[in-house]
């Protein structure tokens, strides 16, 4: 796929210049550069914990609606112990 970038004048120049240096082209550069923080991304956040969700029987307490969260708000800061 073709794609139209903007990017900085001296960093195209740095960009020019390390793709020289190593024998290859900016787009091959560019193309790595991206895959590399494509999968750092994909790694960052599957290492984050799993959520450990808490249920109790009876379901929602009386006088909470959790569809508004002002009021959610609200009935929290009157519950809290």
């Amino acid at each position: 796929m073709k794609l139209t970038i903007a990017i900085p004048d001296d960093l195209f120049a740095s960009a020019r210049r390390a793709a020289a240096d190593r024998g290859t082209t900016v787009d091959a550069l560019v193309e790595r550069g991206l895959r590399q923080e494509v999968s750092a991304q994909v790694s960052r956040s599957s290492n984050r914990p799993a959520i450990g969700w808490v249920t109790v029987p009876g379901g929602v307490a009386k006088g909470l609606d959790v569809a508004d969260r002002e009021k959610t708000a609200e009935w929290l800061d009157r519950h809290r112990g």
